[in-house]
């Protein structure tokens, strides 16, 4: 009972910490000037992570940790509206890189206004009661399906368009894959109207997914989360088959249902059914109130596990058309909706042991081994505790019990300690894993630096979007000395890869395309893919925003890089040293020879 307590309350400290950020106080007392750099930084943070979830389907933060830039960059905007950027991310919505948007949408296919709490759902109550006060109206609520969001179009029956989100107004092309789908009807069923706009989530049934996931016996082949597979697989020519399988199609809503005088959203949803759309209509609720909302909300919070698609909350939106017309839009979601996020997944276990990995730059990161435990459908048996501070802050030591939570859904992390054994002696760090990792070391696979340059090898070719090229491929090309140095990437030849036990002819071609295209990357992209300790990969974005090329940054004293926005005098000194190192001019002079920088 106490462990269940405890669980309890961090999913509540964790819902209450994200109501305070949502919670209206008083604007700040700052200068013009800071409130600019501020906007500007907290923007530039948003695009950076737009791009990562949107285009790379990598995130690196949770939604509410995402949610909160958003909270802070509207606060400003709110308080200093002459200072607002016209192109603020406040005012779009993320989507797929410019080049791939080529389907325009029929409407703005906008994001959701959403919270850990539910002070969405109450403004969204707040704002109807004023445009139509005393009056009691119907909301349809739905789970939300975290999964893929798409529109298709039918015309005369036969679907002939299937788009991503995008930018809001234009989305990525993916009737290819759409098309395949199982339940998504090439052809509606008659009778039908000449034309049918339908929106919904493209997600993994999670048992499939699983099960799936786990028979793949190389990490490389494993999807971080059933939404990582559904991005990777519409958006690949050569899907992999048990993948493709288990995609299934949400539909939430038809879009032109004003034309077909449908006049109410559950009505649109019923004439998809009708159709043929595979429309779950047990999955609609019809609700009147908060109190009814609040309901539901418990009721499938404590059942998320039983869904057969992985969901982080659940919608609410106004049943009657009419009313969304009156309601509107805004610049990145409906007035007639909202979401409320399900705090994360927890769940009470041992660890058993702490193992230590070695990075990119050399920084040894501790891996809690732990009893397997189950968090919703995942079973769980380790957890990155990501830096050696919070295995001291938290204390945590082999034999504790300890609340891990999912990030995100997906990522399991070790939120608090519950209990201790007896005699526990406390945390103990190798003394050697407390020295700084040297700048301009391990570049190659020299002596010494074996398990080090691997790491890096890896991170080199996840930043240049090297796709196939995961950790054990890298590894097993490393151990087979085809890769020796980072650059020795743009050297691989497929007969030589082909001879490499599981590679196999299509693999190897693969990976050989994939690197052809990517010769040639932008240089935010280049300097994050190197990796120079203490310059991250939202460093990269800034700094490429200042240079033009490598060489000019290369050339640019310390006080010239230091007195860029965001750039720390620790960044600007290590690549100061880094490209003054014998392995820094190694790899420019190498990469230059490959033709991977422009010669001067």
């Amino acid at each position: 009972m106490r462990i269940f307590r405890i669980v309890l309350f961090v999913s509540f400290l964790i819902v209450v910490l994200v109501s305070a950020a949502n919670a209206v106080d008083s604007c700040p007392s700052l200068s013009h000037g800071e409130v600019k750099r501020q906007m500007t930084s907290i923007s530039d943070d948003i695009r950076f992570h737009d791009r990562l979830y949107y285009q790379q389907a990598k995130p690196i933060v949770s939604d509410s940790e995402y949610d909160l830039l958003h909270v802070r960059l509207r606060k400003l905007e709110s308080c200093f509206p002459a200072l607002a950027a016209v192109d603020s991310p406040t005012r779009s919505v993320g989507g797929a890189a410019a080049q791939h948007l080529t389907v325009a949408h029929s409407q703005p296919m906008l994001s959701l206004d959403s919270s850990s709490d539910d002070s969405a759902v109450v403004a969204l109550f707040e704002r109807i009661e004023q445009l139509n006060p005393g009056e009691r109206l119907r909301f349809l609520a739905q789970p939300k399906v975290d999964g893929l969001p798409v529109e298709l179009t039918y015309v005369q029956g036969k679907l002939v368009s299937a788009a991503t989100r995008g930018d809001g107004l234009l989305g990525e092309d993916v009737l290819a894959r759409v098309g395949e789908i199982e339940g998504v009807p090439v052809m509606l069923r008659a009778p039908f109207p000449p034309r049918v706009v339908v929106r919904g989530e493209v997600y993994a049934v999670l048992p499939e997914f699983i099960a799936g996931n786990n028979a793949q016996q190389n990490e490389d082949d494993r999807y971080a989360s059933p939404r990582h597979l559904a991005v990777a697989t519409l958006r690949a020519k050569h899907p992999r088959g048990w993948a493709l399988k288990t995609l299934r199609f949400f539909p939430f809503e038809l879009v032109n249902a004003e034309v077909l005088d449908v006049d109410s959203a559950l009505r649109g949803l019923e004439r998809l059914a009708r159709w043929g759309l595979p429309v779950l209509l047990e999955q609609t609720e019809v609700v009147e109130g908060v109190d009814q909302v609040r309901s539901l909300y418990r009721e499938y919070l404590a059942h998320r596990a039983d869904l057969p698609f992985a969901a982080d909350g659940i919608v609410i939106k106004v049943d009657r058309l009419d009313l969304q017309r009156r309601l509107g839009l805004g610049e990145r979601f409906p007035f007639w909706a909202a979401a409320w996020k399900f705090p994360p997944a927890t769940a009470v276990t041992r660890v058993t042991d702490l193992e230590w990995r070695i990075g990119r730059t050399g920084k040894r990161t501790p891996i809690a081994l732990l009893d397997p435990v189950k968090i919703g459908r995942i079973q769980v048996s380790r957890a990155s505790l990501h830096h050696i501070d919070t295995l001291r802050s938290l204390g945590v030591t082999a034999g504790c019990r300890v609340v891990v939570a999912l990030k995100g859904d997906t990522v399991p992390q070790i939120v608090d300690v519950v209990d201790r054994p007896e005699g526990d002696a406390g945390v103990i760090i190798p003394p050697e894993y407390l020295l700084p990792p040297e700048v301009g070391a391990c570049f190659s696979d020299s002596d010494g630096c074996h398990q080090q340059f691997v790491a890096r090898a890896v991170y080199f070719a996840q930043q240049l979007g090297l796709s196939g090229l995961g950790e054990g491929r890298v590894s097993q090309l490393v151990e087979a000395g085809l890769i020796g140095d980072l650059p020795s990437f743009f050297e691989l030849q497929v007969p030589r890869m082909v001879a490499l036990p599981g590679f196999g002819t299509v693999r190897a071609e693969r990976i050989g395309a994939v690197l052809r295209a990517n010769n040639r990357p932008d240089l935010a992209q280049l300097l994050s893919a190197i990796g120079v300790a203490g310059v991250g990969p939202k460093t990269c974005q800034k700094l490429a925003r200042e240079f033009e090329t490598l060489d000019e940054l290369r050339l640019a004293g310390p006080a010239r890089l230091a007195a860029i926005d965001g750039v720390s005098a620790r960044s600007a000194e290590n690549l100061q040293t880094f490209f003054a190192s014998d392995s820094g001019v190694q790899l420019v002079t190498r990469l230059r020879r490959l033709g991977i920088l422009d010669v001067d």
